[in-house]
């Protein structure tokens, strides 16, 4: 071949491998610019997105705390709990976990936003957290707590005897009750009164220190009451109560106390509980939906029923809780000891003797006593002391609005 021809050959083979590599580098270049377009894209629409996650994530905080505002006292945070993913008015999800530290007045919130794509492929997320000290804490100023007018006019056979009182209604007390003078008998509105010389006379009732709704009086009713299925002990655990051995509805030379599986030694029984000589409870005994007789028949120098709350209360624990029905006592024999109560006790009912009998009873309550219903019969000898140390409940009533304190509060990692 002539090597004029293989020259032009030599030229075009360079030509075309100069235009491959051309379009190539063009090729390339353009991809890059496309990638980097979509690249653009992506971050416009991404970007605000986290910015919304985060702003999400902290509206799930805010949430949290109203939720534990509401409902901190109630049985809802006796363990962790998780609520989610929730859309909290936004086109992202936020999945909020609540936990009750050990300690049962801190809580730990933890929020995780994400917001995703048509596809369902996450775009963008964040977290935030807090630790929050939520304390829903009934403290009562009184020994007694009536919800209803007192009149105790009882001559011999009704005895009471108040370290301290308050009462919706009216109150007029004759001999032999009294009201202890130490000056802390409160009341909203006293009916002559023959033999509270000392007693202090407060109005509105609100400054009497129990729980007031709106009207001014104060709500204490079945609705409020915790029934103590399951609660939380000082290892931060949630342990079940036990149910009370009953022998046909009747307890009688008992004695029940903590267990390794129930150590605030809380009992519970549903229906009509009636109660015999020799019975200890050592922790907490509620009623559901029943009446609890005080059988006896009690003697002289013991008691036929004690109920001794002292190892719980500082965990807010009550010793007595009735749901819906009477504590009624019945005993004809003379000077007999039936009950006597260490600790709170909530009677969504009344305190009162059955007929014509119990003149002879004698009930002791050591701690706030709170009678929801009318008030107690003026028969046999009823006691109500006060004592500071066992008159607080921290979660005794679900609809108590909690007081909330925000310890901590950032970003959460992960």
């Amino acid at each position: 071949m002539p090597a004029r021809c293989n020259t032009q050959f030599r030229r075009s083979g360079l030509a075309l491998v100069i235009v491959i590599s051309t379009l190539a580098v063009a090729t390339v270049l353009s991809m890059a610019m496309l990638s980097a377009s979509g690249l653009a894209v992506q971050m416009s629409r991404s970007v605000p997105r986290i910015a919304q996650a985060e702003y999400l994530a902290e509206s799930g905080v805010h949430w949290a705390i109203a939720r534990l505002r509401a409902q901190a006292a109630s049985d809802e945070f006796n363990t962790a709990r998780t609520y989610g993913p929730l859309n909290l008015r936004s086109g992202g999800e936020c999945t909020i976990t609540i936990t009750r530290q050990t300690d049962r007045e801190h809580f730990r919130i933890e929020s995780r936003a994400v917001y995703k794509d048509g596809d369902g492929k996450i775009i963008a997320q964040a977290g935030a957290q807090a630790t929050v000290k939520a304390t829903a804490t009934l403290s009562f100023s009184q020994a007694a707590i009536i919800n209803d007018s007192i009149d105790y006019r009882g001559g011999s056979t009704g005895i009471f005897t108040f370290d301290s009182l308050a009462a919706n209604g009216g109150v007029r007390i004759d001999s032999p009750s009294s009201v202890n003078t130490n000056g802390l008998a409160f009341a909203e509105r006293f009916n002559s009164p023959t033999n509270i010389a000392q007693s202090k006379r407060i109005s509105p009732f609100i400054a009497s220190g129990v729980p007031i709704d709106p009207g001014g009086n104060f709500r204490p009713s079945s609705a409020a009451m915790r029934t103590y299925e399951q609660y939380v002990w000082t290892d931060g655990k949630t342990y079940s109560a036990a149910t009370v051995p009953v022998t046909g509805g009747r307890l009688a030379s008992r004695t029940l106390t903590a267990t390794a599986s129930n150590p605030a030694g809380v009992y519970r029984h549903s229906g009509d509980l009636t109660i015999g000589n020799g019975v200890v409870i050592r922790g907490t005994l509620v009623v559901l939906n029943g009446d609890l007789t005080l059988e006896g028949p009690g003697g002289s120098s013991s008691y036929a029923c004690e109920i001794d709350a002292t190892n719980s209360w500082s965990l807010g624990l009550p010793a007595l809780v009735l749901t819906n029905g009477d504590l009624i006592y019945a005993n004809p024999n003379p000077v007999n000891k039936l009950l006597r109560v260490q600790g709170v006790t909530w009677v969504s009912g009344m305190i009162g003797a059955n007929g014509n009998q119990g003149s002879n009873s004698q009930l002791q309550f050591e701690g706030a006593t709170i009678v929801a219903g009318s008030a107690p019969k003026s028969r046999g000898t009823v006691t109500f002391l006060y004592r500071t140390t066992n008159n607080d409940v921290f979660t005794f009533d679900k609809t108590l609005i909690s007081q909330i304190t925000v310890e901590s509060w950032g970003k959460l990692s992960g």
